[in-house]
């Protein structure tokens, strides 16, 4: 029966989560001419150019249109008809990742279809339906809501998205002036070191600032316990190890991808880490992250970022917003600098906070870990970015092997014993799926869930803004608004926010209509829902517009945006906290040095709370 299939397909779709795109992109960047080996002249033009109008407005018709182009180039594209082999490194993972979603299909030399959409076609309720069936028919479809939402991050499309937005935010922000207190030093590094050098520090210390300022800290989970094997019940086999995140356990690192990072503005100090060395990548600097042996634990653990920079791995602190400093506190340490010397990192305990987690004995065999997820080490991507004009300097690809040979080649960073795949880019994309498992049981987690994909929704006012934010698109063009109106189209007055709980006439106006027949609990939930809704779109939009005017200079608007209309708002705001680091720094930049040490030491209990107290430290030594 057409029923029992379609219920077989829509099981199967639950289970697997195959489906995919769906966040849009868009790069501001003209197409240049191609070489006459990169495929046909037009047709990854085309490609491009599809690309960039999804953003504007997402639809199946453009989500195939896309596709088409880009394979269309890769299918005349003849240096892609060659011989193809996967990176070394993936033979080193752990068998709990080797399943991982797009590992399967890294060979694959075409750009992945829309399942999600040939699935939402496929499953048309079928007119000759018995009411029992249709109502089970009707479940099934709502069963897979979540894993339509879910299954778009893990696409090609997402990926694109991604890497547009890193390359934006690299092209602008790197060469940005580095700040007054590391000129001198940068000074002296070129002299010694190299002008080009020097430049990609400068360039590095600029993206990871932006990096900290743009993304809010939240709390690190805790590690869950390493990946166990089980037996299965029945023939008591002994099967694979299951990763905790395929399991639906948030741990260190994975509960974002970074597409979903930059896009909502917040993250744990080690997906802050996955930013900032993707932001490097974009700007032709290699970067890793470090991490040490846990006697809890048979998983390294994650501690500080680094960019490798004339053969030296120069090391950036997520957690504590700062860049490590080097003797004397001057410029940037190097590990080779913090190994040798470990007394360093005490510049980096606080009085009354729990002492820098790395001490001597941790740096004794440092692990470096390569952050790759499945589509950079895919062969598509890697002929890709061959094919594109130099000029556009889109990174779309690792090649982990050729990085770990740079770091274990070199003369310095003898304190590195291992160089390795780093685990989170791999849980990130399986937790997307596991968490879905944990939603029946978990209706709380599963309605935050839901709220954040509707606001975040593609086509919606926020979603829109979003993206051309983080493309540098501020103010309104000729013919389009800037991010900036589309903020403040999110910004609904606060009664009409509280109208949307009250006033039956108001919610009828805005299309928002009263079911008769609905329970008041129903009623009560729904309307709790939509005033939700609207207050943390106006909360997200107040603070964005403030950090829009900081990139501009605009200091003095970003002080009313952060500071009356952030911190000092009726409703309490979950930007907080990057609201006060940012007025601190504001006040920084104006030259009032003690205002910014003020409002760093007024810091209590965010995630930031010891990397602000050491920079208001700083501040008050100058």
């Amino acid at each position: 029966m057409k029923y029992k299939a379609i219920m077989l397909l829509a099981t199967a779709m639950l289970l697997a989560t195959s489906c995919k795109p769906q966040p849009v992109a868009t790069t501001s960047a003209a197409p240049a001419p191609q070489p006459a080996n990169s495929g046909s002249a037009s047709e990854l033009p085309q490609a491009v150019d599809a690309l960039r109008k999804l953003a504007e407005g997402w639809s199946p018709e453009g989500v195939n249109r896309t596709y088409f182009y880009f394979n269309q180039w890769l299918a005349s594209y003849e240096p892609a008809k060659a011989a193809w082999q996967p990176d070394k490194l993936l033979e080193h993972l752990p068998l709990s990742l080797k399943n991982t979603p797009g590992l399967d299909r890294l060979d694959r030399n075409r750009f992945e279809k829309d399942d999600a959409l040939t699935l939402w076609a496929a499953l048309q309720m079928p007119p000759e339906m018995k009411p029992d069936d249709a109502k089970k028919f009707r479940e099934a479809m709502v069963s897979l809501i979540p894993a339509m939402q879910v299954g778009p991050w893990l696409s090609d499309m997402a990926y694109f998205q991604q890497t547009l937005w890193l390359h934006d935010i690299a092209e602008r922000v790197a060469k940005q002036s580095p700040p007054a207190k590391l000129k001198p030093w940068l000074k002296e590094f070129e002299t010694g070191v190299g002008l080009p050098e020097a430049e990609q520090l400068q360039a590095a210390e600029r993206l990871f600032d932006w990096t900290i300022r743009n993304v809010q800290l939240d709390p690190l989970p805790p590690m869950p316990k390493a990946p166990a094997a089980t037996v299965d019940p029945t023939t008591k086999d002994r099967l694979d190890p299951v990763s905790p995140a395929q399991l639906g356990e948030v741990g260190p690192g994975y509960a974002q991808l970074p597409v979903q990072v930059l896009l909502y503005g917040h993250a744990d100090a080690h997906e802050r880490a996955r930013i900032f060395i993707q932001l490097c990548r974009q700007a032709g600097i290699d970067a890793v992250m470090l991490a040490v042996n846990d006697e809890a634990s048979p998983i390294p653990r994650p501690w500080t970022a680094a960019v490798l920079v004339g053969g030296q791995l120069y090391l950036f602190d997520t957690a504590l917003a700062l860049p490590l400093p080097g003797p004397e506190g001057q410029g940037i340490a190097t590990l080779d600098q913090v190994a040798a010397n470990p007394e360093l990192l005490k510049q980096l305990d606080v009085e009354g906070q729990p002492p820098y987690p790395v001490g001597p004995q941790d740096l004794r065999a440092v692990i470096a870990l390569i952050d790759a997820e499945p589509a950079a080490l895919s062969r598509r991507m890697q002929h890709l970015q061959a094919g594109l004009p130099r000029e556009s300097r889109l990174v779309l690809s690792v090649r982990p092997s050729e990085l770990e040979a740079k770091i274990k080649n070199g003369k310095h960073n003898k304190a590195v014993s291992t160089v390795s795949l780093w685990r989170a880019p791999l849980e990130a994309i399986v937790y997307q799926v596991g968490r879905l498992a944990t939603f029946p049981t978990n209706k709380a987690k599963a309605a935050e869930f839901d709220l954040v994909q509707n606001i975040f929704s593609p086509g919606q006012p926020l979603h829109l803004a979003r993206n051309l934010h983080l493309q540098g698109r501020l103010t309104d063009g000729e013919r389009e608004p800037g991010a900036r109106t589309l903020y403040l189209m999110c910004r609904k007055p606060d009664r009409d926010i509280q109208a949307m709980r009250t006033n039956p006439f108001f919610r009828a106006a805005v299309g928002l209509q009263d079911n008769p027949n609905a329970k008041a609990s129903e009623r009560d939930a729904m309307l709790e829902y939509w005033t939700r809704k609207l207050q943390t779109e106006k909360q997200h939009a107040t603070y964005w517009l403030g950090l829009s005017y900081y990139e501009e200079g605009n200091l003095n608007t970003t002080l009313t945006f952060l500071g009356q209309r952030t911190i000092s708002a009726a409703t309490q705001s979950p930007w907080e906290s990057g609201a006060r680091y940012n007025l601190a720094r504001c006040y920084e930049d104006l030259g009032q040095l003690e205002l910014a040490r003020q409002w760093l030491e007024s810091d209590k209990d965010s995630p930031q709370r010891t990397g602000n107290l050491l920079r208001a430290k700083w501040l008050a030594g100058r």
